[in-house]
């Protein structure tokens, strides 16, 4: 009995151990249009400001979606503000946001450009097709709505969507949306979203939609790209950005994908940031292995003001000109693989990617599956035990039968 009461405190101590780990360490907080008041009535202007506040430091985490889909994070200390000129930021103006102390780091992200390519050879690639079958939708040309911004007890979500794209230039409209989810959250844990990507308290996930966005009717192939532009507070010079591929500790979380890819950025003095995502996309809103195909990323390359820059975006609005005294990369991610009957087969295509402050998380066990282990090897190990002793109390009780009895001596 005192054994089985052992293995069970093993298991109930293995469970504590690892529920500790995702205790909440983060209070999470939240503002929409912070102190925009009549300013920003009847505009298009969609800030969310999540603060994820630490015994230590406060994360801030900018969401922006009046034109392009953007995300700032800026590490400070917990008494430091956000102050945001509302009549620059109306205007797209540089140095319309900033903090009342300077940041300890900052990270942003930039979706600048979407493209579609006509993928008639299925390669998959946006690289291997010529540039006459790439055609770019401007991403202020969609009417962008908000949806809602919620607060739960792990975590702070904002949805926001796309659609009736219009480029008056051209003359061109497009049906469909697409869609966006974001979270911030306060522990680490793995996302409810498929492909349930592993978060720490020091994250944030954007989840991305493409639901029968219309393509251009002369493209037969078509396949979509995004153009994302990576900022961090770090010197540009002699900084390279590491770009990982590794295999996930189990199919637990995500049945069908093992990998998962890690963008790196170089530390400022102790400080750094990650992207990190599985080169999956899901085609129809089950997400499930059987409907899944890839996303393809490219090398990364050098941003400067040669290249295209939409000096609309927060990041501009938040770095200005000093945007290019900071680590300043661009990078292409692609939908599809060979074979999946491009976009048009279901019109539908995700990418889910986590970026933040610190140490990548590592892939570990949940309780589950260290209840499993646990029962697995206790359970063979307890019945071994259980039958040497069963063995043991056997042969003493026959020892002790079998001795002889001495005839008793009577006086």
């Amino acid at each position: 009995m005192k054994m089985g009461a052992s293995f069970l405190t093993f298991v109930l101590l293995l469970l504590a151990f690892a529920g500790h780990s995702r205790a909440s360490l983060r209070t999470l907080d939240y503002t929409f249009n912070e102190d925009c008041n009549e300013l920003c009535k009847n505009t298009k202007v969609k800030l969310a400001h999540v603060m994820a506040i630490g015994s230590n430091d406060t994360i801030h985490y900018l969401w922006d979606f009046t034109e392009n889909p953007s995300i700032l994070i800026a590490v400070t200390s917990p008494s430091t503000k956000l102050k945001v000129n509302w009549k620059k930021y109306l205007a797209r103006s540089p140095y319309a946001l900033n903090f009342t102390e300077i940041p300890i780091y900052t990270l942003g992200i930039a979706m600048e450009r979407l493209f579609e390519f006509n993928d008639v050879n299925d390669n998959a690639r946006i690289d291997m097709v010529n540039d006459n079958w790439v055609s770019e939708l401007n991403l202020n040309n969609f009417d962008w709505h908000h949806e809602n911004m919620t607060k739960y007890d792990n975590l702070v979500e904002f949805k926001t969507e796309a659609s009736g794209y219009k480029d008056n230039e051209k003359n061109e409209t497009r049906k469909g949306q697409i869609k966006f989810l974001m979270h911030a959250f306060n522990s680490l844990n793995h996302s409810e979203i498929n492909p349930h990507m592993l978060h720490s308290e020091n994250a944030t996930q954007m989840d991305i939609v493409f639901d029968h966005l219309e393509t251009k009717k002369d493209f037969t192939a078509s396949r979509f790209a995004l153009e994302l532009l990576i900022v961090s507070s770090t010197s540009p010079f002699n900084a390279t950005l590491n770009k990982d591929d590794t295999r996930k500790l189990d199919d637990e979380f995500t049945p069908g994908v093992f990998e998962v890819i890690e963008l790196k950025l170089p530390a400022s003095y102790i400080n750094s940031g990650y992207l990190q995502w599985s080169p999956v996309s899901y085609i129809y809103p089950e997400r499930d292995v059987i409907n899944s195909t890839s996303s393809i990323s490219y090398p990364l390359k050098n941003a400067t003001t040669n290249d295209y820059f939409n000096m609309h975006n927060l990041l501009y609005m938040y770095y200005g000109d000093k945007l290019w005294d900071n680590l300043a990369r661009r990078m292409n991610i692609s939908f599809g693989e060979k074979d999946d009957g491009f976009y048009k087969a279901t019109n539908y295509a995700t990418w889910t990617f986590v970026t933040g402050f610190g140490t990548i998380p590592a892939e570990r066990f949940s309780n589950v599956t260290i209840l499993i282990i646990a029962l697995g090897i206790g359970i063979p190990v307890m019945s071994l035990l259980f039958a040497g002793i069963y063995t043991l109390v056997r042969r003493r009780s026959r020892f002790n039968h079998e001795l002889p009895i001495e005839p008793s001596i009577l006086r």
